[in-house]
């Protein structure tokens, strides 16, 4: 099995969904309303999956959506589409070839390529790359000012959003079965880039902080971890933000000023994918193979990370978790779902999607959104009772996980990316 997920993050929203409010030195480069109505990272503002800003409410009463127009991408990737105003970001790579493409939201025009070449110590080809996973598994991500990606190789860029170059770095590459599938994160100035092995004897687990402006390195920590392919998450802490990342053996928080861990809890997973999630003042991690854990975080001080509470039945080993306040929902990549009260974990219900899925459900205006490698969208009612309101075939495989912004769904399948609109 391939580890797609990959699971930025505009500081305010991500407060005020974790029950606290940014402010003064802690404040973000960006906006919140800007962030709910663009897709900025994996998973959507702040990692949360959860979609706002215009248009969202158009799809309350629609189906399943029509198809607004579809592009060929150039280069091929698991990497999931990101958002920014009119402009939709995506990688592709293969064993020699490594680039960043801008599209044309309206319609699906291929606007600039952005060619990642001749970087300082990178190898000539990737080493230890799956052939599922691919070599440009990682999603970019977008402050407004810049758009970064990452590849397999360890090949980092950075383009302005009309396709200027800014800076490549090259800061190595994990050594894993699956091949690199983390995808980057923001803070304020910095790039955020998880780095987690196979094993501790394979050169260990670290986290690096790149300056946004430069590249340049402004500090990496170990991680006392091994064997993820999640994304981080920035959240609000008791006295300030943290960067919560989950891996196979311990769920952890990052200081963002200098890296130092913050808090730790224990697990015993295997083969980590699915990124960590915040709702309700929670964070809430799929441990694969192990089970979902509900924690309150710590500030590294005297408030120690308390686990509010697990849940065992449903517990996503590929795809990230998505919540709307109320309740979390759950997808295995076996088509397993199951729907449980975010405070307090009791299970609401449970269904089998009779499909498989590696890309991440997110959420819209009361509605799920969820794409099956087989490429069928699946639509849902979200609620405490489980309620199918459509299912529209792409007629593609589909991996990377789907972005919504402006009242569209964008979809990238294995060979083309879709638009998606409400049928009227």
């Amino acid at each position: 099995m391939t580890r797609r997920n990959e699971g930025l993050a505009t500081l305010i929203l991500a407060g005020l969904l974790a029950g606290t409010a940014w402010a003064g030195a802690d404040a973000p480069t960006d906006t919140a309303a800007t962030a709910s109505a663009d897709w900025p990272r994996f998973h959507g503002p702040d990692g949360l999956g959860v979609a706002g800003g215009e248009g969202a409410d158009a799809w309350t009463a629609a189906t399943g959506g029509k198809v607004l127009w579809k592009t060929a991408t150039p280069l091929p990737g698991a990497s999931s589409p990101i958002v920014r105003g009119n402009r939709i970001f995506l990688t592709g790579a293969s064993p020699t070839e490594r680039a960043v493409y801008a599209f044309d939201a309206d319609s699906g025009q291929l606007v600039w390529t952005g060619a990642v070449a001749d970087v300082p110590g990178s190898p000539a080809e990737a080493s230890g790359v799956n052939e599922e996973t691919g070599y440009a598994a990682p999603t970019p991500a977008t402050d407004g000012r810049r758009v970064y990606a990452i590849f397999a190789n360890g090949d980092v860029a950075a383009f302005t959003l009309d396709g200027q170059a800014a800076w490549a770095v090259n800061v190595g590459a994990p050594a894993n079965p699956y091949g690199h599938a983390s995808s980057l994160a923001l803070c304020e100035n910095l790039v955020l880039v998880q780095l987690d092995p196979a094993s501790v004897k394979d050169g260990g687990a670290k986290m690096l902080a790149l300056d946004a402006e430069t590249g340049k390195t402004v500090w990496e920590v170990k991680r006392p971890v091994h064997e993820s392919w999640a994304t981080p998450i920035l959240v609000a802490g008791p006295n300030g933000p943290q960067i919560v990342t989950s891996a196979d053996s311990a769920i952890l928080a990052h200081d963002p000023k200098d890296g130092h861990i913050l808090w730790k809890v224990e697990c015993a997973g295997s083969e980590m994918a699915p990124s960590p999630i915040a709702a309700g003042g929670l964070v809430i991690a799929s441990i694969a193979y192990d089970k979902v854990y509900a924690i309150r975080p710590g500030d590294g001080d005297a408030a120690k990370p308390e686990v509010v509470w697990t849940f065992e039945d449903v517990v996503p080993n590929l795809p990230t978790p998505v919540a709307d306040g109320e309740s979390v929902y759950l997808v295995e990549a076996n088509g397993m779902m199951a729907c449980c009260e975010s405070g307090t974990g009791k299970k609401v219900w449970e269904q089998d999607l009779v499909a498989s899925f590696y890309a991440s459900p997110i959420l819209a205006a009361g509605r799920l959104f969820l794409v099956s490698r087989k490429g069928d969208l699946f639509v849902l009612k979200a609620g405490r009772a489980y309620e199918a309101v459509a299912r529209v075939p792409l007629g593609e495989p589909c991996d990377a996980s789907p972005a919504f912004a402006s009242g569209r769904l964008f979809i990238r399948s294995a060979k083309h990316l879709f638009a998606l609109g409400p049928e009227k």
